[in-house]
């Protein structure tokens, strides 16, 4: 109660950190250290990022965690363009050594 016997008006709730953007960069981390399942961890943190940021935008300001999310579609983008290169890398290297111009 205030004064004057008036009760006190609560405010607006504060915004709450949305838990698919951590989820989308904690993923989009992941996928530089996880090289045994490769795309796994970029392809989650882009698709869980989008999802992330399209929840965000829909919340009306009570959600935040637009800028983790837009990081972990990122982090996941590049994650998915280094598996993509590390393959053909490696079939190129095999294909290499087949044809015996490595000398391996």
């Amino acid at each position: 109660m205030t004064q004057a016997g008036v009760p006190a008006q609560a405010g607006p709730a504060p915004a709450k950190t949305d838990p698919l953007a951590i989820w989308s960069l904690v993923l989009g981390i992941l996928a530089f250290m996880c090289c045994c399942i490769p795309f796994v961890p970029s392809v989650l943190a882009v698709v869980l990022g989008g999802q992330s940021r399209e929840k965000i935008r829909a919340s009306g300001g009570t959600l935040t965690g637009d800028g983790l999310a837009q990081a972990g579609v990122i982090l996941g983008w590049i994650g998915i363009a280094l598996d993509v290169a590390g393959c053909i890398i490696g079939m190129i290297i095999g294909v290499l050594c087949v044809m015996g111009h490595m000398g391996f």
